[in-house]
């Protein structure tokens, strides 16, 4: 089975877990909901991007996953 993103977000979804990797370009982010961050003007958790700086290959996808 070739690994793709769909696939990754399949089985967090399976797994229950809150995670998405997403591709941004030729890199790669998790996209989960998150609490502010400090200093924000913000008081509940929201949608939040973090970049991973990982480019979208089979590497790292398989490395995405496991930091999600």
């Amino acid at each position: 089975m070739k690994l793709t993103i769909e696939v990754i977000n399949d089985r967090l979804k399976k797994a229950l877990i809150g995670v998405r990797v997403e591709a941004r370009g030729d890199r790669l982010s998790l996209r989960a909901t998150l609490p502010p961050k400090p200093g924000s003007n913000k008081t509940k958790p929201y949608q939040q991007y973090l970049a991973l700086g990982i480019c979208a290959n089979p590497a790292g996808l398989q490395r995405a996953e496991a930091e999600a």
